[in-house]
């Protein structure tokens, strides 16, 4: 227990800290966020059910209205959409996008410039139901997307209403399913591990990992009992899990919404940590035991660093070292300093026990 303690400490305490984005362009929820690659250097967020680039380089809206839920296609400023929960970036053509349409039950398409407008893309808009019919695919509250990992033509989507993880190929819209289960109770957060594939898969009080080779599905995180409590994978306690995203090849943080908090996952120590104080609110701090969150809906690593997205707000954590990297390169140092705490642990064991 001391181990563990001294190492938590230590990683949560190396020089990180967490800062605002200063933006004056959010309205709503931030459900999702991602670089802009057709805009470098701008963030592209989801904005309840909207879509904005944000940044340096000037800000755009570039569909739909963030406080106004509807159904309306056509010109993206005057489409409308029932919250936009994730999109995905066409990787040879960044200007179309795959959107989320999270109350109408379907992926819509859109194209930033050129023709300018929105349209049905899978699923029947405004239809709830479950099917991989080719041209009758129905989805029920679909919620996040990702790119399926060495296939950028093929998503990976959590469809929550079905309790099910689908794919679709972007090329020729069509959909198949990867699992339904009832263990799989509203999955949400999506994220593939970099090295196997497997994906990690949150529901509101849980966190999975789905084997992408023989499909069978673990529990990795969580009692399934709503609460708070770090530590140990099979006693922590979430509430309201959403976006999840992989820090590097052992380490997980999810967003915990009505914990106030980011959660960290360490699956060499399979423990969970916790940044900030579980209050409600936007204390920012060069200690990330003492900030405060507004209702995290979403993370993401760009740039070496950790973007929490959240109510009205965008929060950037900088100097994890221990955690958020850029390049694999960066993951033998982050061991070796784990193998050194562990060494002067050890031996500071040795001597008070001598």
């Amino acid at each position: 227990m001391f181990y563990l303690f001294i190492t938590i400490i230590f990683r949560l305490s190396i020089g990180s800290k967490i800062t605002t984005y200063k933006t004056d362009q959010i309205e709503y929820y931030v459900f999702h966020l991602d670089e802009d690659k057709a805009n470098p250097s701008n963030l592209l967020i989801s904005d309840g059910c909207s879509i904005k680039s944000i940044g340096p380089k000037g800000n755009e809206l570039i569909t739909g209205k963030a406080t106004v839920l509807g159904y309306q296609e056509g010109a993206l400023k005057l489409a409308r959409y029932g919250y936009i929960t994730s999109f995905y970036q066409l990787p040879n053509s960044p200007q179309e996008l795959v959107i989320v349409d999270y109350e109408n039950h379907c992926l819509r398409y859109i194209q930033r410039k050129g023709n300018n407008f929105s349209r049905p893309f899978v699923g029947q808009c405004q239809i709830a139901g479950f099917s991989d019919d080719k041209g009758k695919e129905q989805f029920s509250h679909p919620y996040a997307l990702i790119a399926k990992r060495n296939d950028p033509n093929t998503v990976i989507i959590t469809d929550w209403g079905n309790s099910a993880i689908r794919e679709v190929n972007v090329k020729s819209a069509t959909s198949k399913t990867l699992i339904q289960s009832s263990n799989l109770n509203g999955p949400r957060g999506l994220a593939q591990d970099s090295k196997t594939g497997d994906l990690f898969v949150t529901t509101d009080f849980d966190v999975y990992r789905f084997s992408m080779s023989s499909k069978s599905l673990l529990l990795l995180a969580g009692t399934t009992k709503t609460g708070f409590k770090d530590g140990d994978f099979s006693g922590t306690m979430f509430h309201y899990i959403r976006g999840i995203a992989q820090l590097n090849e052992w380490q997980l943080a999810v967003t915990d919404g009505f914990n106030f908090r980011v959660r960290v996952l360490d699956m060499l120590t399979n423990t969970t940590t916790s940044i900030c104080t579980g209050v409600k609110g936007t204390k920012d701090s060069a200690d990330l035991k003492k900030c405060t969150m507004d209702d995290p809906q979403d993370v993401a690593v760009i740039d070496g660093k950790l973007m929490i997205a959240e109510h009205k707000n965008i929060r950037v954590v900088e100097g994890m070292c221990h955690s958020v990297i850029s390049s694999p390169q960066r993951v033998l140092p982050q061991k070796v300093l784990f193998l050194v705490v562990k060494f002067f642990v050890l031996t500071f064991q040795k001597l008070h026990t001598a």
